[in-house]
């Protein structure tokens, strides 16, 4: 039963359409696999199945034949072996339900596929749409943008036979501007023609201006002179009546003194008798007295030491103004600090030899005081002889007022004849003004024809609108010409005016002066006074026994001083900084010797220019007023030319210095107004015009001072980007070493030629004919400069003294060996400038080493820091000879360092070097730093210059080079 419903359900199963059974045997491999045992039960099955796929006719007799086969193949087997059947007929049946089952699997598995496949053909027809769809876009798109390119061509064919067009009628235009151009020059050549007559005409008319206004100035100065002198001889006449006053009403006064004084000595030696006779009888009943006695004597002792204590003091007192009005009289100054321990040291001294050693002290500088006193009496009487020449200085005086009425009348002439040179001057101003205009337009005409040729036409239009706006501009700056003129002709007439203004107020001026004077000679006669007082509490003293003859020479010196009120005492306000090397004195106390030495700090004291008299500054004073009336009448010229002689006349001038600054700030020289600027506040700190200046200033000259850093390190930059190989700069470098050896050695005073030291070093054998000091200087400057490159170079390093200190021996090697290397011992002069002392080299050029090593320097531009390492090492200036040239190398090895080139300093420039030296020793270094990096500048310009395409050579250094030719200095291999 099994079996055949079996081969009934294959057959059902395998009745399907060829479809599905061809589905199925594409897809047979993905059946999943059965496990070992199953398949080998499968395996005679699978292969007897595997024809249905092949053969043409149906599957159901196929099925059939194969049950029949089985069944006949069981009967056989059931006959065989009996026992067998059910195992194997329950076996088959199994066989035949798992086939039933796979084959229901395939069959599903068939249908899934044909939907998968539906599915796949309907999604193909879509996208196949689709792309027709895009297609069909695309054409129509191609189809217009075509028709666009071609209506855009026939855009650009009539926009190209419009610009031909427009070409054409430009080159007509052209050629109608070439033919006036020719015939514009043609007229152009005619007018300058009559130009060239007219500017004759003008050359002799400005001649003739020029010497009127010589005649003027000459006039001008001539009345200022007879002034001067008027005013000077008015001057000396009232301070010699004034001194002769003085003079008198001293004597007078000194006479009263004088006689005050002689009964008061009188009274002291009447006073001492009496105290000479009470001593003696006291010595005398002194073996007598009882004990209450002896109490009463020792305290009237004590009293008496008390009292003799205070009178000592007072001595002292007495004693150490003697000594400042010497010390005053022969130019010596005593601190006051000084004598007040002088004074604490003397409380002490008890012994009879302190008082010896004091009465002599004070009789010396009492004797040596009269012998003072009675030389300026001397003087006072020579004074005093010139008062019978009074009625010649009358006489004088009234013949200067009649020459001074003469000069009056004939400067009112002058002054005539200057107005009607003035009114010449005027028109002649005028013509200039109009020839100025009628030159300058057919110039510019002429100028704007030729920058036409090269020029399109659009830059021609915006070139006669830009010609138009200067010719305005001109016309401008004419009428400001005229204006100018008109004011210089009433200037003339103001200088008058001011002259007896600048009179006036010097007459204001000295009777202030004259009031002050007598102020202070008021204040002097208090002082005196006191000291008078003093010396009559001294005198009225009852202890004062044995002092007789030194109070009375006291007093007689003290009362010739009286007269002598008016001295100057400019030495000792000269002195205020200078403090004393060493005041010791040696004082006996108990019979020990005490020494005490007062300490002291030792200023550096620089030479000091002479302060102008009152007269050169009057005179600058009036060169200033009268430079500001120039710059208000637009004169900058000559107010500049005011303010520098008025500086001449006072280097120390602050209102003049500040003006001149401010004109050069106007002329856009902002570095060097703020220098001006600091000047003055160094004079002056509290300069208000200055400080505001100056912080104007100095915001704009460090902008300007980094900017030209800037610059000097582009073109290092541009110096580093050469090959190293490079022939031409090989060369120059080769040719710098040289120069700079002839240069370095030049500023010393050296008078070898640059073909000579080429000759000495190269050959090592000396020119006849030459020094051979000299020639040795440049021998050690070369070894100086190979121990640079070979030693301290490879690789640089930290500079130390001792580095310092072996280039100074190579230096000084050939010419001096002993003091190559060796810090001076001995105090040097430099000009104004005086070095340290020698025990404060080693210590000075220690600190120069660590700065050198500092942070601080390291972060300072590299030519900055050269320079303040030069100038630092200058200021110390630690050896003998030799400075200069070490410094330089210093400053080279900075340099090179920083892998900048080493520069020299020419010959030429020696006098720029030295002044922006002593600028820098005045107190302002940033001058001497600006001139090394313009040396540093020159020198990338000379190596940048001879590495082009068209270089040259340096100059030959045994002839007078230009100062504009560049040289620079390279440490030679």
């Amino acid at each position: 039963m099994s079996a055949l419903h079996l081969a009934s359900s294959a057959a059902v199963e395998i009745s399907a359409s060829a479809e599905l059974d061809s589905a199925c045997a594409d897809c047979g491999s993905q059946t999943p696999p059965l496990s070992r045992g199953d398949f080998t039960h499968l395996r005679p099955f699978i292969l007897r199945q595997s024809p249905i796929h092949i053969s043409s006719g149906g599957l159901g007799t196929v099925l059939e034949e194969e049950l029949a086969m089985l069944t006949r193949e069981r009967e056989e087997e059931e006959l065989i072996t009996n026992e067998q059947d059910a195992d194997l007929f329950r076996q088959k049946e199994r066989d035949l339900v798992l086939a039933a089952k796979l084959g229901k699997a395939l069959l599903e598995r068939n249908q899934d596929l044909t939907k998968q496949y539906e599915k796949m053909t309907k999604d193909l027809n879509l996208k196949l749409e689709n792309l027709e769809q895009e297609k069909h876009k695309l054409q129509q798109r191609l189809a217009r943008r075509e028709g666009e390119w071609e209506s855009r061509v026939a855009e650009l064919e009539t926009d190209m036979q419009y610009l031909k067009a427009e070409l054409e009628k430009h080159k007509m235009q052209l050629r109608e501007a070439h033919r006036d151009k020719t015939h514009i020059v043609t007229e152009l050549s005619e007018q300058n023609y009559s130009l060239l007559e007219q500017l004759r005409n003008i050359k002799t008319l400005s001649e003739h201006k020029q010497e009127l206004e010589r005649c003027i100035a000459t006039l001008h100065e001539e009345n200022m002179q007879l002034k001067s002198t008027v005013d000077n001889l008015k001057e000396q006449t009232f301070v010699l009546e004034k001194i002769y006053k003085e003079k008198d009403l001293q004597l007078q006064q000194s006479r009263m003194e004088l006689q005050e004084l002689r009964v008061s000595h009188q009274q002291l030696r009447a006073r001492l008798a009496e105290v000479t006779e009470e001593r003696t009888f006291q010595g005398f009943s002194s073996n007598t007295h009882s004990l209450l006695c002896e109490i009463e004597q020792s305290i009237e002792q004590e009293e008496l030491k008390q009292e003799r204590e205070q009178l000592r003091l007072l001595l002292w007192e007495v004693y150490y103004q003697i000594r400042s009005i010497c010390s005053q009289l022969n130019g010596n100054h005593i601190t006051d600090s000084a004598n007040l321990q002088d004074l604490s040291m003397n409380k002490s001294s008890k012994t009879s030899s302190a008082k010896d050693l004091f009465i002599s002290k004070l009789q010396s500088s009492l004797l040596e005081l009269r012998r003072l006193a009675q030389n300026l009496l001397d003087d006072n009487e020579i004074t005093g002889s010139h008062h019978d020449d009074k009625n010649m200085l009358k006489e004088q005086m009234r013949k200067l007022g009649e020459e001074l009425w003469e000069a009056q009348d004939l400067y009112k002439q002058e002054q005539e004849s200057v107005q009607g040179t003035q009114e010449e001057i005027l028109q002649l101003h005028n013509q200039i003004a109009l020839f100025s205009i009628e030159i300058c337009s057919p110039q510019e005409e002429n100028e704007r024809l030729r920058t036409a040729k090269i020029r399109e036409p659009s830059e021609v239009l915006q070139n006669a609108i830009r010609e138009r706006d200067d010719a305005i501009t001109k016309k401008n700056a004419v009428e400001m010409e005229l204006a100018k003129c008109k004011v210089d002709n009433m200037s003339l007439n103001s200088q008058l005016l001011d002259a007896l203004q600048q009179k006036f107020n010097l007459s204001q001026q000295l009777e202030a002066w004259q009031d002050a004077g007598v102020k202070e000679k008021t204040s002097k006669t208090q002082r005196l006074m006191a000291v008078i007082t003093v010396l009559r509490q001294v005198s009225a003293s009852p202890l004062l026994w044995g002092w007789g003859p030194v109070l009375f020479v006291f007093g007689s010196v003290l009362v010739l001083l009286l007269p002598l009120v008016g001295v100057e005492n400019n030495c000792c306000t000269k002195l205020k900084d200078i403090s004393l090397l060493c005041w010791a004195n040696t004082y006996l106390a108990g019979g020990h010797s005490t020494i005490v030495t007062v300490p002291y700090t030792a200023l550096e004291i620089l030479p000091q220019k002479p302060k102008p008299s009152k007269e050169s500054q009057w005179e600058a004073k009036a060169a200033l007023q009268q430079a500001m009336e120039m710059k208000k009448q637009g004169k900058r010229e000559k107010a500049h030319k005011l303010l520098v002689h008025a500086l001449n006349i006072d280097p120390n001038f602050v209102d003049a210095l500040t003006e001149l600054g401010t004109i050069l700030e106007e002329e856009k020289d902002v570095v060097q107004a703020e220098h001006l600027y600091s000047k003055a506040l160094a004079i002056s700190p509290c300069h208000q015009r200055a400080l505001v200046s100056r912080d104007r200033t100095l915001p704009l000259v460090e902008e300007i001072d980094q900017r030209h850093f800037g610059i000097i390190d582009a073109k290092v930059q541009r110096l580093m980007a050469i090959p190293k190989g490079n022939s031409a700069l090989r060369r120059i470098l080769e040719e710098t070493y040289y120069h700079h050896i002839y240069h370095t050695v030049a500023i010393e005073g050296n008078t070898l030629t640059l073909s000579e030291i080429r000759h000495i070093i190269e050959t090592r054998y000396a020119v006849p004919g030459k020094s051979l000091h000299e020639q040795n200087e440049a021998i050690g400057v070369d070894a100086a400069m190979k121990y640079i490159n070979t030693t301290l170079l490879s690789p640089p390093g930290a500079i130390t003294v001792n580095d310092i200190l072996e280039i100074h021996r190579r230096v000084l090697g050939y010419t001096d060996p002993v003091e190559g290397g060796r810090f001076r011992a001995s105090q040097v002069f430099v000009g104004h400038h005086i070095p340290p002392h020698p025990s404060d080299v080693e210590r000075n050029m220690h600190e120069l080493e660590q700065w050198l090593n500092s942070e601080e320097a390291l972060n300072l531009h590299p030519v900055e820091f050269a320079a303040l390492a030069h100038y630092k090492l200058v200021y110390i200036h630690p050896f003998i000879d030799g400075n200069g040239r070490t410094s330089r190398l210093l400053m080279n090895l900075v340099l090179m360092q920083a892998n900048y080139p080493p520069i020299t300093i020419r010959k030429e420039q020696r006098a720029e070097y030295y002044n922006a030296l002593d600028t820098a020793n005045e107190g302002d270094v940033r001058p001497f730093i600006r001139f090394i990096a313009k040396c540093t500048e020159i020198t990338l310009d000379t190596l940048l210059i001879a590495t082009t395409e068209h270089a040259v050579g340096l100059p030959d250094g045994s002839n007078q080079a230009c100062p504009d030719c560049k040289q620079t200095i390279r440490v030679h291999k």
